[in-house]
């Protein structure tokens, strides 16, 4: 009960959109996994798309499953510390932020340069 309690101080004290973005990313996170899992499978069974298209697709499906299986979940944890008293102020919290900003950036870049040769070799 306590537990419950705890949540609901937190709640009205302004912290509930850190929780809603908890909730939100790893449900995000599990849809993430298992379509782009799912993508894969189906991209790589399919013969009759051309290779360069069958290796632009498969590249971004493992793009997005890795925000799934990787940055989603390094930002709930974030997300938890920012609940915590004093989280902020803890080393592991600063070490985890780089971590996750580093390895959004990766993915990010990894994506947007993925649709960018997925339009050009459609255009091409």
């Amino acid at each position: 009960m306590q537990y419950f309690d705890k949540l609901l101080t937190m709640a009205v004290a302004g912290y509930s959109s850190y929780i809603a973005n908890s909730v939100l990313s790893a449900f995000l996170g599990y849809t993430a996994i298992m379509l782009n899992n799912v993508t894969i499978r189906t991209v790589r069974k399919t013969s009759s798309l051309p290779k360069p298209l069958k290796t632009l697709l498969l590249s971004l499906a493992v793009s997005d499953l890795g925000v799934g299986l990787l940055v989603l979940p390094v930002r709930i944890a974030l997300l938890i510390m920012k609940l915590e008293s004093n989280g902020e102020n803890n080393p592991v919290y600063n070490y985890s932020k780089k971590v996750y900003y580093t390895i959004m950036n990766l993915f990010y870049y990894t994506t947007f340069f993925g649709v960018v040769a997925l339009t050009v070799d459609s255009n091409c």
